[in-house]
């Protein structure tokens, strides 16, 4: 006999929304809301209703991109302990594929002149300044190693504060010091020599946006990323405003349990701060189809687009993901997990094929791969491998 749980689960899950965006010339265009159609694949809901049953996961958003348009689909609740169903509009915490929109950002800043790639950070940063040991002397910093994890900077991850807490302002996060319940972020191995994951890079990289544009990270990567990219439901709002609280999705545990509060808040923003939906992440993720195929009025130039898509330093990161396979089979990955919340997003970007994922539950880890499978098969994608970080 399957737990009470899982039956009360299965009832819940029972609603499922399907939608589909249709892409015009480029995704810098407003994706359009179409009729719904029969072609988001009752397949694929099926086996994320068996998943979400047999893991207590309360939630899921997804969104499946082809050339030309986006199919999105949700089921079950925002709450395990409510009756609010997951809908298109539904946030989730996306967790570290903020990293890629905070990527994406320093990308369009580079494009204007106001930041370099390959010019020492300490060039751009006032407010805080990065030690230099001795072994790291020989070669900078550089915001391209930071985007792609070669820059030997430490602090893999965040945790996140209870809400109500006091927050760490930047300065307090990078140097560890409190309220911030992170190490100091440093240099730990020499620039260039290896890979090495670290969301305290990125928070470096968001010092440098701020300290080159006089404005918060929040404010200029609304307005050079997700303005642009038509991603209105998205916001680095780190604890999330009241307008937007109710539509979001808790996180849980793995034993189903709600977290209280509806879940941690992280003020590391370039790091894992952003909420999002599947639907806008695929909205980017298709401007950058459009940005490697020259489309008008693409989000990135195309030499943009080609350094992103670049591992940097002979490593396997691009700048703001990993990076798998060549010409066709190029892959652009990203995962995501801040407590509570799981999600993936990936992208063929010669093909401008991928998907999005973002689930409420710390076992939601285990319906990324299953769902990709899934979907691969169904969408004919191209050859792909292991999952990256």
């Amino acid at each position: 006999m399957k737990p009470k749980y899982a039956r009360k689960t299965r009832d819940r899950t029972a609603i499922s929304r399907r939608r589909v965006l249709a892409v015009g010339a480029g995704a810098m265009a407003a994706l359009v809301a179409a009729p719904a159609t029969a072609t988001a694949a009752p397949a694929v809901d099926d086996a994320l209703r068996e998943g979400m049953s047999r893991w207590k996961i309360p939630g899921v958003g997804y969104a499946v991109i082809r050339p030309g348009r986006i199919v999105t689909g949700s089921l079950g609740v925002r709450r395990a302990d409510a009756h609010d169903a997951v809908a298109a509009d539904t946030l989730f915490q996306a967790a570290s594929l903020s990293k890629t929109i905070a990527a994406v950002c320093a990308l369009r800043l580079v494009e204007r002149g106001t930041l370099a790639l390959d010019i020492d950070v300490q060039a751009y940063l006032k407010t805080w300044k990065l030690p230099l040991p001795a072994f790291a002397q020989a070669r900078p910093v550089t915001l391209r190693r930071l985007l792609a994890m070669t820059a030997g900077i430490n602090v893999p991850g965040y945790r996140g504060y209870r809400p109500g807490l006091p927050l760490p302002d930047l300065a307090q996060i990078l140097d560890g010091t409190p309220p911030a319940n992170s190490p100091a972020v440093r240099i730990v191995k020499p620039p260039g020599t290896a890979e090495v994951y670290s969301g305290g890079g990125y928070q470096i990289a968001q010092a440098v946006i701020e300290d080159a544009m006089a404005k918060k990270f929040a404010r200029v990567a609304h307005d050079a990323v997700i303005a642009p990219a038509n991603m209105m439901l998205s916001a680095f709002e780190q604890p999330l405003s009241a307008r937007r609280t109710g539509n979001a999705a808790a996180g849980h545990y793995r034993n189903g349990r709600v977290m209280a509060g509806g879940g941690n808040v992280f003020p590391e923003l370039a790091a894992a701060g952003l909420w999002s939906t599947p639907g806008d992440l695929a909205k980017l993720l298709a401007a950058l189809t459009d940005s490697r195929r020259r489309s008008a009025g693409a989000l990135l130039d195309a030499s943009t687009i080609e350094a992103m898509l670049t591992p940097v330093d002979g490593f396997g990161y691009g700048l703001g993901g990993p990076l798998r396979g060549e010409g066709r089979d190029l892959v652009f990955m990203k995962r995501g997990h801040n407590i509570g919340y799981h999600c993936y997003m990936l992208l063929f970007a010669e093909t401008g094929q991928g998907a999005v994922i973002m689930t409420n539950s710390e076992n939601g880890d285990r319906l990324i791969e299953p769902f990709l499978r899934r979907v691969s098969a169904q969408e004919g994608w191209p050859a792909w491998g292991a999952l990256a970080e």
